[in-house]
């Protein structure tokens, strides 16, 4: 059986995705996300626009939250989720993300 996914630290997660673009594909939506290494986010969701939003991690765990957009219109709340892999590859939620 494979081992289970080990938990990136929050240190990890801020060096792995700051400053950096990442192409993402989920089950419902996909794009890019560049996270600025101030916290701000900008989004393009491919076929529908962009937004911008806020990124933080917390306990081993990628924390976002989305302003409204017109595809979008309430935004997204902060929402946390827990981030795996290493390299280019990570899996956050039941997204994957690719170094874009």
């Amino acid at each position: 059986s494979l081992a289970a996914p080990q938990q990136m630290s929050d240190a990890e997660i801020k060096r792995a995705l700051s400053g950096k673009s990442w192409r993402w594909s989920g089950p419902n939506n996909s794009g890019v996300t560049l996270y600025a290494s101030d916290g701000t986010s900008l989004v393009e969701v491919t076929g529908k626009g962009t937004t911008t939003g806020t990124w933080s991690a917390k306990d081993g765990q990628l924390c976002e939250a989305f302003a409204p957009a017109p595809f979008l219109p309430k935004g997204v709340a902060l929402n946390c989720q827990p981030m795996t892999g290493s390299g280019n590859v990570y899996q956050v939620g039941q997204a994957t993300f690719t170094l874009a």
